[in-house]
Parts: structure tokens; C-alpha cells; sequence
């Protein structure tokens, strides 16, 4: 799929996730621009794609395990939003997070936001989130 005008973005998105260092990047934007194909282009089978719905904490765990046990050996059976994070962060600090609608976390568990910092502040020099 070939991309028009977004030259500067996939470029910046490229050079970003190359860096010798953990990286969060935020992108966000009007509704249907294509923000989600972006990344998905740039990124692909490389990254893990969790998409954040509107539902019980659990079933998005649920569904988020299994998107992990695709291309992981050993995935727990996540109880919260901490079990999950801390799992995430354990893994290799060249692995590629995506998640979709993240500020649906705020209608499901506030918490998350905090949960995501302690994680950070802990593990920033492994992991790329």
C-alpha cells in the first residue's frame, strides 16, 4: 500500500524504534486519517497489536494473552492490568507495542496510566513500550 504525504511520518516512526533506548511514542489525531494503517504499516508482524475495547477488564486480558501466546513460549494468565504490564515489560527490550484506542484504558481501569509509569520507571533502560 503506498502511503501519500506520509513520507516524513513512516521515516520518523523508522528512526524512532532504531534508537539504543526505550521509547514510547504517542500518536494521535483526528478520527479516520489512517493513524491505525500507519503503524501497522511501518510496523506489521514485528510489533504486538492489542486493541483496546470497551469491556470487562478480564475479557481484554482474555484477548490479550492471546495475542501474546502467537508468538511467545510462556504467556501467565494475567489476574489485572499489573500482572499484564509487568509481563510486557519482562519481555525483550526490542519488542514493539501497539495499542489501539489506548484511551479506552481509562474507561476500563484508571489505574492503567500509573500501572504503565511504575513499569516504566522501573524497566526504562530494558524495554520499548
Amino acid at each position: 500500500m503506498k502511503f501519500y504525504d506520509r513520507e516524513g511520518e513512516i521515516k520518523k516512526l523508522r528512526t524512532l524504534t532504531s534508537l539504543d533506548k526505550s521509547t514510547m511514542i504517542v500518536i494521535y489525531g483526528r478520527r479516520r486519517v489512517g493513524k491505525t494503517r500507519l503503524v501497522q504499516h511501518v510496523f506489521g508482524i514485528d510489533s504486538f497489536y492489542f486493541f483496546v475495547t470497551e469491556k470487562e477488564e478480564r475479557l481484554i486480558l482474555d484477548d490479550f494473552r492471546t495475542i501474546l501466546m502467537e508468538r511467545c513460549d510462556y504467556v501467565p494468565n494475567f489476574t489485572d492490568f499489573d500482572d499484564f504490564f509487568g509481563f510486557l515489560f519482562t519481555l525483550s527490550d526490542k519488542e514493539i507495542f501497539i495499542f489501539d484506542e489506548f484511551q479506552n484504558f481509562k474507561k476500563i481501569n484508571t489505574s492503567v496510566f500509573s500501572i504503565i509509569q511504575k513499569y516504566w520507571d522501573k524497566y526504562q533502560m530494558h524495554c520499548s513500550i
